[in-house]
């Protein structure tokens, strides 16, 4: 399930990166098969676009919604307050490289091969490459 809503955020913030802005609120709501339906949101502080930053917000949203034991029938990720990435990220840039910590260059490293995998994905299909936990399996013959 946690691989499914991965998919989906994935999804979600490609589109995000390609109009060009950033949520600030996360939403998910999930619908059992008994047709219960559970709503959670999180706000983003701050705003973002990219999994890194959303996934383990998502995942708690996800642990605080699914507390049935009832069968599952469908999960909606929803994002909104959506504004421009340049109004909030005028943030002061670091003058020296040795002031970068080892967490902000896996951050930028992550962020970088997210911009590698929207190109490959444009370039030759969505189901052209997948992350490795959410790649499905194989059906051996």
């Amino acid at each position: 399930l946690l691989d499914s809503l991965y998919h989906l955020l994935e999804h979600l913030c490609r589109t995000l990166r390609a109009q060009d802005r950033v949520c600030r609120r996360l939403h998910l709501t999930v619908r059992h098969s008994d047709h219960v339906e559970v709503s959670k949101h999180q706000v983003l502080d701050p705003g973002t676009w990219w999994e890194s930053d959303i996934y383990p917000h998502l995942k708690d949203l996800f642990f605080r919604c699914f507390r049935r034991r009832v069968r599952l029938g469908t999960m909606a990720v929803r994002v909104d307050h959506l504004e421009s990435p340049t109004a909030q990220w005028g943030a002061q840039l670091s003058l020296f490289d040795d002031e970068q910590t080892k967490a902000s260059v896996q951050h930028e490293r992550a962020h970088r091969l997210t911009l590698a995998l929207d190109r490959l994905r444009a370039r030759f299909g969505e189901q052209a490459i997948q992350r490795g936990h959410i790649a499905p399996p194989k059906k051996e013959n």
